[in-house]
């Protein structure tokens, strides 16, 4: 392009004279700057929209160290935005007020927290956006505020901290009920206990074939015992059948029995008057 334009200059320059053409290069001069500088001012509004970053508030109940202006905000490992301001709350002075800046092209949601993290080994800190619910609503100013607020939980660390004390005592616990276990009258008996098991093994471990024996000679009883029960079990259903049966026939026995001495005491009572002497009829 500035090839064509200077040829055409030289074309015009040798058709016009010196001064015409010295006033035509100046005009041209000026009007290519003006469109660099409009270009390069296009280029710059372009990247400062694609730039863009919207402020937000987070409140921080945890000491907000290692964390200073500057500081990345990040989503997912994703840095988004950066830590612009850090100040004691004017509000509630047990919270630390941390302004950040995030791009325009991430929205922050409802539902999305903020949670103050260790970046490696060096001790700096960032500010992690996490999203612990899939809202769509976008997150907005609360009546009457000029920025949105995201709000903040504490990190793993800080909940390791708070949880410290509770964990030292009940460390401090349990060390003192081991102390009271192994003292040494519980150190005698737990040796004397061991000293009896192993004498115990020493004892089966010598007798292990009478043992053997023993638990044969068992399984046999067992076994004989068995079939004597079922043996047994025959018998008392037999028995109890034949002893039904002669219950039966002793009844029907005793039955005949009553039939005949009722039939003889009857023919004795009719015996008895007439063989009676005349002094005992008398009487």
């Amino acid at each position: 392009m500035l090839v064509s334009l200077c040829s055409s200059i030289i074309l015009i320059g040798g058709i016009m004279n010196a001064s015409s053409t010295k006033h035509l290069i100046i005009g041209l001069i000026v009007i290519i700057g003006f469109a660099t500088l409009a270009f390069t001012a296009l280029k710059f509004m372009q990247k400062n929209q694609s730039t863009e970053q919207k402020i937000y508030l987070i409140y921080l109940q945890e000491t907000a160290g290692g964390l200073s202006p500057g500081s990345p905000v990040k989503f997912k490992g994703i840095t988004i935005g950066q830590v612009d301001q850090i100040q004691i709350a004017q509000e509630d002075n047990t919270q630390i007020k941390v302004t950040v800046k995030i791009v325009n092209t991430f929205v922050v949601k409802e539902g999305m927290v903020a949670t103050l993290e260790v970046a490696g080994i060096t001790g700096e800190s960032l500010i992690a956006i996490r999203s612990h619910t899939s809202s769509s609503k976008d997150l907005v100013p609360a009546k009457g505020q000029p920025y949105p607020v995201i709000p903040s939980e504490s990190s793993s660390l800080q909940k390791l901290f708070h949880a410290a004390p509770e964990l030292l005592t009940d460390t401090q616990m349990l060390v003192t009920r081991l102390s009271s276990f192994l003292d040494e009258k519980t150190q005698k008996n737990f040796h004397h206990l061991i000293q009896n098991m192993r004498a115990f093994s020493d004892v089966l471990d010598q007798n292990k074939h009478q043992l053997g024996q023993v638990f044969e000679n068992t399984n046999r009883t067992l076994g004989t015992l068995e079939q004597t029960s079922h043996k047994l079990d025959k018998m008392l259903d037999h028995g109890f059948i034949d002893l039904s049966q002669s219950l039966i026939q002793l009844t029907q026995t005793l039955s005949a029995l009553d039939s005949f001495i009722e039939s003889l005491n009857q023919r004795v009572n009719q015996l008895v008057p007439d063989q009676r002497g005349p002094y005992e009829l008398q009487s």
